[in-house]
Formats: structure tokens, sequence, C-alpha cells
């Protein structure tokens, strides 16, 4: 089966959206037949953080190669490179969709945090009550209707306050969810939770795979070949990632010199640090700083 990487600015550019709709970073669907065309069929690995909230209709999708049922009624979260197949989707089916980048979450810790939640990761799919349904349409439909809006000025920014209160209410949903609605999991699964948490612990000093798989009494083949298997991605590139999105928001939001940034995440000297960064980001410390 084909696997597609998808980025906002592919999704973006599959809509046809006019320029003054388009915001860095983040994109909003508004057309049904568009997302069905599109993402039936295939497997697709995307790299941001994606938010659904369905009012009509059902789905069936498999998320890391468990399968999930969406409805009426449901929210649904897809954290950064979590890989999704599209199973069934009803004619009548209907969803307001968020598609975020990495670079435009890392300004926010809250954002940074909760794509780090294992719970969240672990519960893609998530059945509201009654009034969390409302108030999260309510929440989505004024997103929506914001974005496509014409000539708003400091769009990006306004909209970056909306989602942080979005993710906000979204954190306190999943903090409500008893014990039981836990996904049974296997082995592999379980390996994969411990390696997650092991990670937010000490990605800023442990690059190498076999720290992670001495801490879980695993050999590194096996780690590895488990970590790729049910998330699509190696364990370097989830090391790597981690130490990116940290180094990113360090950048936009501290006055910490590119040579402090290194040492806090425990690379030998700061040319080192840049040309890493360099390599993952494609552009150097200085250049993303100053970026918009």
């Amino acid at each position: 089966m084909k696997r597609d990487k998808l980025t906002v600015q592919a999704i973006q550019s599959m809509f046809n959206l006019y320029d003054h709709q388009r915001v860095e970073g983040v994109f909003i669907t508004n057309d049904m037949n568009q997302l069905r065309k599109h993402f039936s069929g295939n497997q697709h690995l995307f790299d941001g953080l994606m938010i659904g909230m369905c009012f009509d209709g059902s789905n069936r999708i498999k998320v890391n190669h468990s399968e999930y049922f969406g409805e009426k009624g449901d929210l649904m979260i897809l954290l950064p490179h979590t890989l999704i197949e599209s199973e069934l989707i009803s004619p009548d089916f209907r969803t307001i969709t968020i598609v975020i980048s990495l670079d435009f979450i890392v300004s926010y810790p809250i954002l940074r945090d909760f794509i780090s939640n294992e719970f969240v990761r672990n519960n893609p799919i998530v059945k509201l009550s009654d009034l969390q349904y409302s108030l999260m349409m309510d929440y989505m439909s004024f997103l929506q209707r914001y974005y496509y809006e014409a000539l708003i000025t400091d769009k990006e920014e306004v909209l970056r306050h909306l989602i942080f209160a979005l993710i906000s209410s979204i954190s306190k949903v999943y903090r409500t969810l008893p014990e039981s609605s836990r996904k049974f999991k296997d082995r592999k699964d379980k390996i994969v939770d411990d390696f997650y948490v092991l990670l937010s612990q000490n990605y800023k000093k442990e690059r190498a795979v076999s720290f992670y798989a001495d801490k879980l009494y695993l050999t590194p083949k096996y780690l590895t070949t488990v970590i790729r298997e049910r998330t699509g991605k190696s364990i370097l590139a989830w090391i790597n990632e981690a130490v990116i999105i940290y180094a990113k928001f360090l950048l936009k939001s501290t006055t910490m010199t590119i040579n402090e940034i290194s040492q806090e995440l425990q690379f030998s000297d700061a040319s080192v640090f840049c040309r890493f960064f360099k390599r993952y980001a494609q552009k150097t410390p200085n250049e993303y700083r100053l970026s918009s």
C-alpha cells in the first residue's frame, strides 16, 4: 500500500486556497469531497498535529496499525508522526479538521507538552459528552469561519491564541477520561509507550539508541524494529525530532545564546549543534530565530 508523508503545506495545496486564506503552519478544512478524495485508500504519515470533530456520519481508521471507529460527537486527535489509514468513510461523514505544523506548535509550551502526552497518543478518538460536544463544535466552527475570513489583520497571531484555547480545552477533556477508556495494549505497544516516556525524560542528554534499549532491557536491534514497525519512524528520528522541537522553542521563546542552547542540549560545542540543527531544520539556528 502506498504511504504518503503529509505536511501542512501539501494539504493546503490540495485545497487550492486563495493567498488571503493561507496561514503559515495551519490549515482548517471546509471541503469534505477533497478530504475524502485525498485520504481514502492510502496510508499517511503526517508531520504535525491533527484535530478533528465529527458532526455527522462515521469513519473507520487505523492509527499506528490499531483500528478505531469514529462517529458524530467524537473528537479525533492525531499527534505528530502518527501513521493513519482511512478504511471506510460513510457518504454522510462530515468533520471540521484542523492541521497544525510542528513549527507552529513549538512556540507554546502547552502545545509541546500536549504532543508528547502518551495518553493522548494512545487514545486518538474520544467520545464527548453532549456538553463537551457542544462547546467543542463552537470552538471549531468559530476557528473555521475565522480562518476563511478575508482581510483580517494579525490573523496568524489571533489563530495562535484561539488554538491555544482549543488545546487547553482538549487537554481538560483528556484529564477527565476514566481509566477504563484506555485501549488494551500488547507487549509491543507497551514498549513503544515506555520508549516515549524515556524519551521525554532523557532526550536533552541521551541520543544513543543503546541507552534506551538498555533502560528497557532490550537489544538495540529489537527496540529499533519495534519502534519502526509501530510508528513508521526510527528511534534516531524520534530522538532528533525531540531535540529539534526543544531547540526551536528555545530559539523562538528565550534570549539564550546559541552556545547556551548547545550546552542545554548537551552538544560538545556550538558548531556541532549548528550543524545538527541545519541538517534537520534546513536553516541555521540564527536563521530560524530571525524567521517569522
